[in-house]
């Protein structure tokens, strides 16, 4: 008995049209106005930051400071690139010594814990998402 093997390769490719018949040209990838975004000062020193080995809350805070200050006067929450309950989870998180362990921002907090708390991976997914919802914003 033998045995044939068939292999098949597709390829296709969609051209678009405006409504003048002409031939509409493809956008860049998005790659690269991420990549011409870094020129900008204050993205240049956010992923230096998180470029950084061994961060932590303190580092990621960084980020959110840097973030926060380049869209203000608006506030993130306001600007729809982050929620205020997410920004009151990680600021409590990054702060606290309790929740963030060694690594928080400070050795001593008075008061009870917050009422919102995330854990250092979900804080680096909040801000990876901030990062981007802001780099998006840029790039417009």
């Amino acid at each position: 008995m033998r045995t044939i093997k068939v292999r098949s390769h597709a390829h296709a490719v969609g051209i678009v049209t405006g409504p003048d018949g002409k031939v509409k040209p493809q956008p860049p990838p998005p790659g690269i106005a991420y990549a011409a975004l870094t020129a900008r000062p204050e993205v240049a020193e956010v992923l230096a930051i998180l470029a950084t080995p061994g961060g932590g809350w303190v580092e990621l805070y960084k980020v959110y400071e840097i973030i926060r200050d380049a869209v203000k006067p608006i506030a993130l929450d306001k600007a729809g690139l982050a929620t205020k309950d997410e920004i009151s989870a990680f600021t409590g998180s990054a702060n606290w010594p309790e929740i963030g362990g060694l690594g928080a921002r400070h050795a001593r907090m008075g008061g009870g814990l917050p009422k919102r708390m995330m854990t250092e991976p979900q804080a680096r997914e909040f801000i990876g998402r901030l990062l981007r919802a802001w780099m998006d914003a840029l790039k417009r």
